[in-house]
């Protein structure tokens, strides 16, 4: 009970850290590469010219010439779509944008809010991964009642200072701590990726069909998502 008081403690120390620290950089830090700048403006764009559902960008890297349609604000320059991204960041960037309007910590904060998803993820699943340890220990019969308080007390101990490591190192984690901060995809994709993988995990341990329901889930969003936007793109492109 100690240690699990500890842990909690400790874990709650360094989570202040996180937000608070993040929140500061989010306010205060202009964009810093080209990245950020750029998915902020594709955001803003898609917002601008009303594509919701795909993507658009004038980057010169992402360029696809029969993808093209005329900027709004110059009909002699040209925006693209693009297809390699979902737009779900996106349309929480816009979201964003229109509730604490166009700035970088508006931009910024569907990052940072996926961020902390990821870390609750890991909490979340460690509880249930605790939960189902406990009731296994206690139905086992192959020690006394008394050796198996001792036992499971012990073993409980050891899983909660594992947990407790691993979530510091997650939180602490250079890639996790930098993409929460700034407007970019990636923290989007570990999000979904990190709730993959511990649905599948904790599916093998509970047999629960619910959890394998997610592991499916994560990845058809995408599909779908991409299906989506390729139509759209087509229709666009037949009506222009």
């Amino acid at each position: 009970m100690l240690k699990s008081k500890v842990s909690l403690l400790i874990i709650t120390f360094f989570l202040l850290i996180f937000v608070i620290k993040s929140i500061n950089i989010m306010e205060v830090n202009p964009f810093y590469d080209f990245d950020e700048a750029h998915r902020a403006e594709n955001a803003r764009r898609m917002k601008d010219h009303q594509s919701y559902l795909v993507p658009l960008t004038g980057s010169t890297q992402d360029r696809i010439d029969h993808l093209k349609i005329p900027f709004k604000e110059n009909p002699n320059v040209n925006l693209y779509y693009h297809l390699e991204r979902p737009g779900l960041i996106y349309w929480f960037m816009m979201a964003s944008t229109s509730i604490f309007g166009d700035k970088e910590f508006a931009y910024r904060l569907p990052s940072f809010l996926l961020g902390f998803g990821t870390i609750l993820l890991f909490i979340f699943f460690a509880k249930v991964g605790l939960k189902k340890q406990k009731s296994n220990e206690r139905h086992s019969e192959l020690v006394s009642e008394s050796q198996n308080i001792g036992i499971l007390k012990r073993v409980q101990d050891d899983n909660v200072t594992a947990l407790t490591i691993g979530l510091l190192a997650l939180i602490t984690s250079a890639d996790l701590w930098l993409s929460s901060q700034y407007a970019q995809l990636d923290t989007g994709l570990t999000f979904f990726l990190f709730l993959s993988l511990l649905s599948l995990i904790t599916f093998a341990e509970t047999k629960k069909n619910g959890y394998l329901n997610l592991v499916v889930f994560c990845p058809m969003i995408k599909i779908f998502l991409l299906s989506l936007f390729n139509e759209k793109v087509k229709s666009k492109l037949r009506f222009h």
